[in-house]
């Protein structure tokens, strides 16, 4: 009973804390006058109005009003409908980051490292005010944040909504349309749109739909096809008498064509190899180099990268030091191995020599083994378990060797 009576004893009496104690977050045991006010020679004082929480007094009201100007009133018929769409409006104002620049920032933290198609210093530059973000622009920032939601507990509720919000920009007219300026703002409006499909697509697979990550998937390429970008560098010249390899502008325009592309290509092949279908991109029209490490991509430092065929030349002498790269690589693997046994398939049924299979099975053999031989000495087992992108291509190297 005395340890009963004790423990009552050292419990705190009910009630708010005095205001010295709240102030200095010091634990107010609530008597009159409480023991940390006396220990201290303080007048001891209590407020009993509870204190005020949520939003300042009028915050909600401002919303309200703001988010109200944005909204068109019809007639009384939509004013229920009017309301519920303010009061949803209203919630995501308070959830989602307030600054556009800890928006992005979610979609660099989290989605950046596995599709680098953008460059960061660019990016923020054409969303600053008065710098003249067109529709596609637009389009391609609701695409981010969509996918930043989609990885981020916090405000993983709002994915549903910003995806939606996305497919409604894309689909609007004029995103599609020409912009009516030069051919180099066009080329910059159909490449974010290339950018912002591939991006719809990969939340679609995330999230399960994979028809509907077909189609976005199916329009990413379509818009990388129509702007040739199986072709960057083609027509130019060789990289020691190239005159634009060392602008950086001229070489961070090409990078992104060049990165959009290969995301491009890595999509047609992993959502090829779902459904079991033929290849959209043919490796042998391929006259876009590989992309350059990460690093010197952002700092608009040129790069002179391989082509892919290159590395079927000579598969052991290349060293390409980029998670992005050696990715892609595998990846193109993965996609020689499901073209590989589809051709089995055919030649099979039309009754040709074995002697061709056995032979490209070999090579495709030699390559995958020489390129995990190279990736293993490249990095060690706790830096691929350190960096997610160096995880995810030791995976779709273990896959490929399991396609064969």
């Amino acid at each position: 009973k005395e340890g009963n009576k004790s423990a009552k004893s050292g419990r705190q009496n009910p009630g708010p804390a005095c205001q010295h104690c709240r102030m200095r977050k010091f634990r107010c045991d609530r008597q009159r006058p409480c023991g940390g006010c006396v220990d201290a020679g303080l007048r001891c004082r209590f407020d009993s109005t509870p204190p005020q929480k949520g939003p300042k007094k009028g915050h909600l009201k401002l919303l309200r009003s703001r988010i109200g100007k944005q909204l068109p009133v019809n007639d009384n018929k939509q004013e229920r409908d009017r309301d519920l769409t303010l009061h949803h409006a209203l919630d995501k104002e308070l959830s989602w980051p307030s600054s556009p620049g800890q928006r992005d920032q979610l979609y660099f933290d989290r989605v950046h490292v596995f599709i680098p198609i953008l460059h960061r210093r660019r990016y923020f530059a054409r969303g600053r005010p008065g710098a003249g973000a067109s529709a596609s622009y637009a389009c391609l920032q609701a695409a981010i944040r969509t996918l930043a939601a989609a990885l981020s507990s916090q405000f993983n509720h709002l994915r549903h909504d910003l995806y939606h919000d996305t497919l409604r920009r894309l689909n609007h007219p004029a995103s599609c349309a020409p912009g009516g300026g030069s051919a180099e703002d066009d080329e910059t409006r159909r490449l974010e749109l290339a950018q912002a499909w591939i991006l719809v697509a990969i939340y679609e697979f995330m999230q399960g739909t994979v028809q509907r990550a077909w189609t976005s998937a199916g329009l990413a390429i379509r818009i990388v096809q129509l702007m040739r970008l199986h072709d960057v560098d083609g027509g130019a010249a060789p990289a020691h008498l190239d005159m634009g390899a060392d602008d950086p502008n001229a070489f961070v325009d090409k990078e992104v064509k060049r990165r959009v592309f290969w995301v491009a290509f890595c999509l047609d092949r992993f959502s090829c190899v779902l459904e079991k279908l033929p290849l959209t991109l043919d490796e042998k029209t391929i006259l876009t180099r590989l992309p350059c490490p990460e690093q010197a991509f952002q700092s608009q430092t040129p790069v002179t990268m391989p082509f892919l065929s290159d590395l079927d030349a000579a598969p052991d002498s290349i060293s390409l030091q980029s998670p992005f790269v050696d990715s892609i690589v595998f990846t193109a693997i993965w996609g020689r191995a499901l073209c590989h046994q589809q051709q089995c398939a055919a030649e099979s049924a039309r009754g040709s020599p074995t002697a061709e299979v056995c032979r490209r099975h070999v090579q495709l053999h030699d390559l995958l083994s020489c390129r995990m031989l190279h990736f293993e000495r490249s990095y060690t087992a706790a830096s691929v378990e350190a960096d997610s992108l160096l995880l995810f291509t030791s995976m779709v190297a273990q896959v490929s060797v399991l396609a064969l």
